[in-house]
């Protein structure tokens, strides 16, 4: 990992924890290895909401929480070098006629929320972006639950570390027998073909509260939009190879980097794009991009809460803030603000609603107290030194 970057919370900030936050723990899981059925896996489906958050309105009035210093460790753009695998062909996957016809980027839209947003594939027309950095960092993760095999989304932030929701590896609350298994990461994933090979887990890592259930979630929407529902991984190196080598790696922040105010939820805005494959665009076969601003909710767990109209198989896709190759700063008007580091992930897609025309997905808040000791436990037990360097 590169620079740490941390800014101070003002004096007179209040800092908020509960006790169960105090005493939570990383809970690691060795994984084996195993096959994973690639032409009939399925979507994992996004856990669904009857609870909507409170308005924008309400949520820039609530009284500001601090959950700690904010900070980020940057990522790497790695060297960009292919080593291309073909997968077996999905049922899912529709004629390519019909999944190269590219009608670019949609108008914004937005749903009874009334919370915009722009939707687009991450390839540009005629260019295949997703192999390009950043967005090469983030791909497709398959699974198995019991005898039947699944997809998310994930991305990397380290040269062999994962992040995705803790849903997309355990269900809430299910203790130490619930962890699914058999997990392979396909960096930039597009039409059955992973250009940078596809990736085993070796060790997997979640929130003690998130696995026997204790994790703080919205009043009517326990287990579904709560604290904590983040996961990371670590990947099995080939030949001594890890994928971050080739791809890089996007950094990741916590405590409300990049967000306006200073604490998790001190009037907290920002803009977020949100990658991911969801099974309802292109089929899940290609990698997709949402852009939107993006809001704190106390009333949903601190949870973030974007417009999107993604869903299953987005499970666990990178919210990254300034994502993209970041600009040379020659002028006094191009003097950068505040939170201005480059393809931060501060969270995975966790949680969208019951009805669709409402078009809002949330995201468990990257915090001090979760994403840091995950990937500290993850570095602390990795099989080399190079899975975090």
């Amino acid at each position: 990992m590169k620079n740490t970057i941390r800014f101070l919370v003002p004096l007179g900030s209040l800092l908020i924890a509960s006790a169960a936050m105090a005493a939570d723990r990383v809970v690691a899981n060795s994984q084996p290895g195993g096959p994973v059925d690639y032409a009939n896996a399925k979507p994992l489906k996004l856990p669904l909401s009857k609870v909507r958050p409170e308005t924008l309105a309400k949520a820039l009035t609530a009284k500001p929480v601090h959950m700690g210093t904010p900070g980020a460790k940057e990522g790497s753009k790695g060297n960009g070098k292919t080593s291309i695998v073909r997968l077996p062909v999905n049922k899912y996957l529709a004629a390519e006629e019909a999944t190269t016809n590219d009608s670019g980027v949609s108008s914004q839209q937005f749903g009874t929320a009334y919370q915009p947003f722009t939707t687009s594939r991450a390839d540009a027309n005629g260019t295949i972006t997703s192999r390009y950095y950043p967005f090469r960092a983030a791909g497709k993760l398959f699974f198995n639950i019991g005898s039947g095999s699944y997809i998310c989304s994930a991305a990397l932030i380290g040269r062999g570390v994962v992040v995705t929701a803790a849903h997309c590896v355990t269900e809430f609350g299910a203790g130490s027998s619930g962890w699914y298994s058999n997990f392979v990461f396909a960096p930039s994933y597009r039409l059955g073909i992973a250009p940078y090979r596809n990736w085993s887990v070796r060790r997997t890592v979640v929130m003690g509260s998130y696995l026997d259930g204790t994790a703080s979630c919205a009043s009517g929407a326990s287990g579904v939009v709560c604290e904590n529902d983040i996961a990371v991984m670590e990947l099995r190196a080939q030949s001594g190879l890890l994928p971050g080598t080739n791809t890089g790696w996007f950094g990741y922040a916590w405590n409300g980097y990049g967000y306006t105010g200073s604490g998790i939820a001190d009037n907290n805005l920002t803009h977020i794009p949100q990658l991911g494959y969801p099974a309802g665009l292109d089929d899940g076969e290609m990698m997709e991009r949402t852009d939107s601003y993006g809001y704190t909710s106390a009333s949903m767990a601190y949870n973030t809460v974007i417009g999107s109209q993604m869903g299953g198989g987005s499970s666990g896709g990178p919210w990254v803030l300034n994502l993209g190759n970041r600009p040379a700063v020659t002028g006094l008007d191009g003097t950068e603000g505040t939170g201005a580091g480059s393809n931060l992930v501060v969270g995975t897609t966790s949680w969208g609603y019951t009805d669709e025309t409402v078009r809002q997905q949330g995201a468990s808040a990257f915090r001090g107290s979760n994403i840091v000791p995950m990937v500290d436990n993850i570095c602390t037990n990795a099989a080399s030194a190079s899975v975090c360097n």
